[in-house]
């Protein structure tokens, strides 16, 4: 079995024009039961950190809650930001830059290379991505290429209104991408041995709008069109999840009920405490020490992998 799931997994996940390719188990999942092919989301998740190019990359998740942004519909809003990809220029045509451009509603993505940070180049850029992306509204940090005169003055003809942020998640929609985009570049490196990206660039960007997206409940940014534009404004403003909260509550009408929940809740937490994340015998990877600027898309497991012989209890020390 698990060498028929390697055979099915592999020529979706590594062929960077298929949807999904380079991404997370959940949306591997996605795209391979939504073509009929039923396999269980575990299955996945064990073979892609059966893979070096995942597992070393493999970022922790850690939610913050943030206001949202509020778009009325498909080019009503695009968040742009600059990737810098200097480390990169001697293997990819001496470009240092890529303008990344995302509609905030159907979180479609272009993106378009840059030698330099100059008005002029950054223009050029633009006006590519202007080509196919209709927008009312640009949003951009404080960044002063997207200020220049030769790329304000494209924004007028074109009738496009800019402006910037100043407060501290900047265009956070541009800058989320920009992580999705690095983690992809990652694995693609580690696992074709080369540092060159350019030539895959707008394949990348092929397989992300293909991608089912978590915030438009698994539809694809391409799926996202005119017709269904009312339904998915819906889905993402209007249908709130249920808070885990309200299902969990005690009742507090019943005092008896009460006891017995807060017993059985204190009985978990402490089997909770007890148990142990590994089992004996499990392969694990270490992760490296973190640093405060380390980027995220960066190695962050040891390319050795180890065996768990014994497990012990964590100490809680007392200060004295």
């Amino acid at each position: 079995m698990d060498e028929e799931v390697n055979n099915l997994l592999t020529p979706i996940y590594y062929n960077i024009e298929n949807p999904s390719s380079f991404s997370s188990a959940s949306k591997l999942y996605h795209i391979v039961n939504a073509d009929g092919k039923k396999i269980g989301y575990h299955k996945i998740k064990r073979w892609l950190n059966a893979q070096d190019n995942y597992s070393l990359q493999k970022t922790p998740r850690r939610s913050f809650r943030r206001l949202r942004v509020y778009t009325t519909g498909i080019g009503n809003l695009m968040d742009v930001d600059l990737m810098q990809v200097s480390n990169l220029s001697q293997w990819n045509s001496g470009y240092n830059f890529i303008l990344v451009a995302i509609d905030c509603f159907s979180r479609r993505l272009w993106m378009q290379p840059s030698k330099s940070k100059k008005g002029v180049d950054i223009a050029k850029a633009f006006e590519k991505i202007l080509q196919t992306a209709k927008v009312d509204k640009i949003r951009s940090d404080v960044d002063g290429c997207f200020k220049s005169k030769v790329v304000q003055k494209l924004f007028k003809e074109r009738g496009v209104r800019h402006f910037v942020t100043k407060n501290e998640i900047k265009a956070n929609y541009a800058e989320r991408v920009i992580q999705t985009i690095k983690n992809k570049f990652y694995r693609y490196f580690t696992k074709k041995r080369t540092y060159r990206y350019i030539d895959n660039l707008q394949k990348f960007v092929k397989s992300y709008n293909a991608t089912p997206h978590r915030s438009l409940n698994y539809i694809a940014p391409n799926d996202v069109t005119p017709e269904n534009e009312a339904d998915v404004w819906v889905q993402q403003y209007l249908n709130k999840k249920k808070s885990p909260d309200k299902t969990s509550r005690p009742n507090t009408k019943n005092p008896q009920k009460l006891k017995t929940e807060a017993d059985l809740k204190r009985k978990r937490r402490l089997q909770r405490r007890k148990s142990y994340k590994f089992k004996i015998g499990s392969l694990v990877r270490i992760a490296y020490t973190r640093h405060i600027f380390d980027r995220s898309y960066s190695q962050k497991w040891t390319d050795e992998i180890f065996k768990v012989v014994r497990r012990f209890k964590k100490t809680e020390h007392q200060d004295l």
